[in-house]
């Protein structure tokens, strides 16, 4: 019979290239007999290395035994600390998650308010409907939402300072440093018990989304570098257009210095730029969700007035200057991502730089590139090492086909995808009215400029359309995207002339008309194209009119209280993500203990929705590269049987979006490079 065994650890603070710091002490806590609760602290560092090794034997001693669920916190934080002093451990916590003998209760907490519909993309609601700040669990909401308790981290005092206290033994403590190590095993204990008593929803699922996490988490401990030469560069280039764009804005009253001590800092002066944001919009300005002037980037490029879309640049190159402080970190110690790992429909994000950056270098007003002005080509690959990007070629398009054979009996995308066919060539096709094979030809062939705007609208229509998004906000989405519907069909440079106010997400924004007119146009073109696609609709308003809620196929996670374009999304989006998590475990699994495998030894320190970035050794990486690829589309075949799935890797020294699979005389894959401008 399985026992719970709570397990957590005390480290020295996280640092730059340091997410697995010196353990501390180790606490733990369990039955011992009903129903008391047997909670125990040991120091690791304070009293040599004979208690490290003691404290370590009976963390194995435990993993040996089968009995026994680990139960913590963000259990994988702790998993990593571990396997910093105890490699050889390995084998034996990878068993455990294998077979389900890891509960991390804030991913169990997770679950459960997908099923209750408290989480939405990245906002998640307590049961009072208030919102939690930071979009996921802590131990602390965990514990006040599972046992009704706010007093989980009521001697938290050393919370983070533990290092001070390494060197002395844990009897000279302090007594809350000694009470809350126990207090953080007892807590999940106590809550895992509350919640398979209760029992929590979706809980069926925590298996696979605690492995995916520790994985995940893996690779972030080995992270990301960048090179300092770049670095400057890019410091250099980002600097000089903020300082001119700063001082033309403080020229035109737009700016200026609200702190007496550092008049070079400068912050937006509302009022003027309001006002001239209303006189631009001729009295009828697009407002906030508040009913207040828009001074949102796109108001402002969509003004027509020449001095406001020049302001519009400041935010845009203020916010690349917010990435030189990271960068530079990464070029002296590994940038180390945190990321969520669940989020509503099984997708993971990441905290802070890695998640926002732009996939584009910054482009002048001619729509030319700016050198030294992308920022994933600061980053590198270690000495002897290459990186290697592996991305599914327009995976949810394959998912969502393999969801409408299974709601509706069948798909026409499915078809196309199996036929070879590229999805928005045929749907730009349809937007001509002309054959797919005269398209693909002018685009693959001819390269013609005009087919390749078109065939944007068709790949734009593909992913926008599918959520039931409706023609003002494609046209919304498509302009943060860069891009203009109503310019991939007209080449007269009259996008914005006429514009109507339409609501969107809650805000009005001002949209050109003849935008909106085209997006309809290829919102119907794609509608008569997929003939499944309505139908899938269909099913989907009706399973939410039977039971409010949404189920998940393959992973089975259930979605409560979702609107229909988000339950849409979530049948498609989620089949993805579960696919990816699968391959991002498979390919741990043989990076750190399957000897046969040509990815032993390589590292997976970037993981995006479903893009996974290697680092590996330069020996052998052409067979490296391509088990990356093969494992990512075993693992999603798993989940998508009756639609193709394509993968293919890129090897790179600098991380570029560009990058495509290049091979020698011998077919072996080799390193792209860009070619010279």
């Amino acid at each position: 019979m399985s026992e719970f065994l709570s397990f957590d650890t005390e480290t020295h603070l996280i640092q730059p290239g340091i997410l697995a710091p010196p353990i501390v002490c180790a606490s733990f806590a369990y039955r011992d007999g009903n129903p008391p609760v047997k909670g125990f602290c040991s120091s690791l560092e304070s009293v040599g290395a004979e208690r490290v090794r003691e404290t370590m034997e009976w963390v194995e001693h435990r993993l040996n035994e089968e009995k026994w669920i680990w139960t913590g916190a963000n259990i994988a934080y702790d998993w990593g600390c571990v396997l910093a002093l105890r490699p050889d451990l390995m084998w034996l916590i990878w068993e455990a998650y294998k077979t389900a003998r890891v509960f991390d209760v804030q991913i169990a907490c997770t679950l459960n308010a997908i099923h209750d519909g408290r989480m939405s993309d990245g906002d998640l609601y307590r049961y009072d409907g208030s919102k939690i700040q930071s979009g996921r669990y802590s131990l602390d909401e965990v514990v006040k939402e599972v046992l009704n308790r706010g007093d989980a981290k009521k001697n938290d005092r050393f919370r983070l300072s533990y290092a001070l206290l390494e060197d002395l033994p844990i009897s000279a403590w302090p007594w809350d440093a000694q009470a809350y190590p126990v207090d953080d095993v007892v807590n999940p204990l106590e809550c895992v018990e509350r919640m398979v008593e209760k029992p929590y929803n979706n809980l069926h699922a925590l298996p696979v989304q605690c492995h995916a996490a520790f994985s995940i988490h893996l690779g972030a401990i080995w992270g990301l570098r960048t090179d300092p030469a770049r670095v400057d560069e890019f410091e250099k280039e980002i600097t000089s257009h903020v300082r001119e764009l700063t001082q033309f804005a403080k020229a035109q009253g737009f700016m200026r210095a609200t702190v007496k001590k550092r008049p070079d800092e400068l912050s937006v002066h509302e009022a003027v730029v309001k006002e001239a944001v209303f006189k631009a919009y001729e009295g009828n300005p697009p407002t906030t969700p508040t009913g207040s002037v828009s001074l949102s980037r796109e108001a402002l490029e969509e003004s027509g007035d020449a001095v406001l879309e020049r302001f519009a640049e400041v935010g845009k190159w203020s916010k690349l200057k917010t990435y030189i402080p990271t960068l530079r970190e990464a070029a002296v110690a590994p940038l180390n991502p945190r990321c969520n790992p669940l989020l509503s429909t099984g997708r993971v994000s990441q905290d802070g730089l890695l998640l926002m950056i732009p996939r584009q270098p910054a482009k002048d007003k001619d729509k030319k590139v700016i050198p030294n002005t992308n920022v994933r080509q600061c980053f590198c690959t270690r000495p002897g090492c290459v990186l290697c990007s592996c991305d599914y070629a327009a995976v949810e398009l394959s998912t969502l086909a393999q969801v409408c054979i299974w709601t509706v009996g069948s798909s026409e995308l499915g078809d196309a995808i199996n036929a070879g066919k590229d999805p928005h060539c045929v749907l730009g096709a349809d937007l001509l009215g002309i054959a797919y094979e005269e398209f693909y030809h002018r685009h693959k062939v001819l390269k013609e400029k005009e087919i390749g705007l078109i065939r944007q609208a068709g790949k734009g229509g593909n992913f926008g359309f599918p959520g039931m998004m409706q023609p003002p906000a494609f046209v919304v989405y498509q302009k943060k995207q860069g891009f203009s519907v109503c310019g991939w069909f007209f080449h007269d440079g009259k996008c914005g002339e006429k514009r109507e106010p339409h609501e969107v997400q809650g805000s009005e924004s001002m949209l050109c008309v003849r935008c909106v007119e085209q997006a309809a146009v290829i919102r119907d073109a794609y509608l008569k194209r997929w003939r499944e696609v309505p139908r899938y609709w269909k099913w989907i308003m009706s399973e939410l009119h039977s039971n409010s809620a949404i189920t998940q196929f393959v992973c089975e996670i259930t979605r409560g209280e979702p609107s229909g374009p988000a339950a849409a999304n979530n049948q498609f989006q989620g089949l993805a993500a579960y696919g990816a998590k699968l391959a991002v475990i498979q390919m741990t699994e043989e990076m750190y203990l399957d000897r046969s495998s040509p990815l032993f030894g390589s590292r997976l320190p970037n993981f995006i929705h479903d893009e996974t970035m290697c680092e590996h050794p330069l020996d052998n990486l052409h067979a490296r590269a391509y088990r990356q690829a093969a494992v990512m589309k075993e693992q999603m075949k798993l989940v998508v049987p009756d639609v193709a799935i394509n993968v293919e890797p890129a090897a790179m020294y600098y991380w570029d979006k560009e990058a495509e699979a290049v091979h020698d005389a011998d077919g072996k894959l080799i390193p792209w490079t860009p070619k010279a401008a």
